[in-house]
């Protein structure tokens, strides 16, 4: 055999060994390493708040994260959570204003309906809220909002 013709196998080897190592190695990876699953309950006016959105905005380096509040309470499980850090906490909500709608409806609500943001400023565009996430904690944050 014509030594030419053998040397490129041994390489070609090697190469796809290292290209198979480089993927398991990426592939042991967990997409959720270091973010935390966070819960906890939304009160407004002391009542809990029907429907809404929370979101965690980082005030450094880290993941933001979002879940919505379904009669009072919200659960973002690791993989939609935040890294640990210091946050910004905006929650909004949402509710028909009682008049008629100046644009045509949007994301399913009926025709004719105007909604308004109801929350505060002071706990969403504003926001004064902040909470730190612990590394590998599994958090709860509560927050009990008022209309004044």
């Amino acid at each position: 055999m014509n030594r030419a013709t053998l040397a490129p196998r041994p390489i070609a080897a090697l190469s796809g060994l290292a290209l198979l190592m480089g993927a398991a190695l990426l592939g042991c990876g967990n997409a959720d390493a270091g973010r935390a699953a966070v819960s906890g309950k939304v009160a407004f006016d002391g009542q809990p708040l029907p429907t809404g959105q929370i979101a965690f905005e980082p005030q450094g380096p880290g993941r933001f994260g979002i879940a919505q509040i379904v009669d009072g309470a919200y659960q973002m499980p690791s993989q939609q959570g935040p890294t640990p850090g210091k946050y910004i906490v905006r929650i909004t909500a949402d509710r028909p204003s009682g008049k008629p709608a100046a644009a045509p409806p949007a994301g399913g609500r009926p025709a004719g309906e105007s909604y308004e943001q109801y929350i505060p400023a002071k706990y969403n565009e504003r926001s004064e809220l902040t909470i730190e996430i612990a590394a590998g904690a599994t958090a709860v944050h509560n927050f009990d909002l008022t209309s004044k």
